[in-house]
């Protein structure tokens, strides 16, 4: 004759822990069926019952003899169901913002590049509309990373000469560009 859930209790608690097999023998369909009731990926309902019997287990002490055993244990795997729903709820959540996160980093930088591309064509059409001999001391200063007192040799002028050039151009450039950007704004 078949022990009852009791006896295996008492047996377990009294340190023949071998004796639980035969309670996850018993309950491993009945908790099954309800698992699977509410949850319907067959890995997320095995741990479910898993974490059931390992939580039942370490509770057994708190079992009270003579309930059904049956009932108080299917109260522990409702109890593992509502959690897994509401952690994959959070997760899905989580993914939902995280989705939500990326389109708008991806609108926000589509517009940055969009921003970007607008400002050099302005600074471009602006470089054009500067006299000859400001736009070739910018380039050689900015593009080329030439020092100011090389561009002074080089042109035969005061560094403190090519200095004033070149504040006059990024001043030229700036307004330049302000103007254009109100424009298009």
């Amino acid at each position: 004759m078949a022990q009852s859930a009791d006896d295996i209790v008492r047996q377990v608690i009294a340190g023949d822990t071998n004796a639980y097999a035969a309670i996850v023998e018993q309950y491993r369909s009945a908790l099954w069926q309800l698992v699977t009731a509410y949850v319907r990926n067959r890995a997320q309902a095995e741990d479910i019952v898993q974490r059931a019997f390992v939580k039942a287990y370490f509770a057994l002490e708190r079992y009270e003899q003579g309930r059904d055993f049956g009932v108080w244990l299917k109260t522990i795997a409702k109890n593992e169901v509502r959690t897994a729903l509401r952690k994959g709820l959070t997760h899905r959540q989580k993914l939902a913002g995280f989705a939500e996160q990326l389109e708008l980093e991806h609108a926000a930088s589509a517009l940055e590049d969009d921003r970007l591309a607008r400002m050099k064509r302005y600074l471009e059409d602006c470089l054009g509309q500067l006299p000859e001999s400001s736009r070739t001391i910018l380039q050689a200063r900015y593009l080329r990373e030439s020092p100011t007192a090389l561009l002074a040799e080089e042109l035969g002028r005061s560094a403190d000469a090519v200095r004033q050039i070149l504040s006059r151009a990024r001043t030229s450039l700036r307004v330049c560009i302000e103007a254009k950007a109100a424009r298009h704004a």
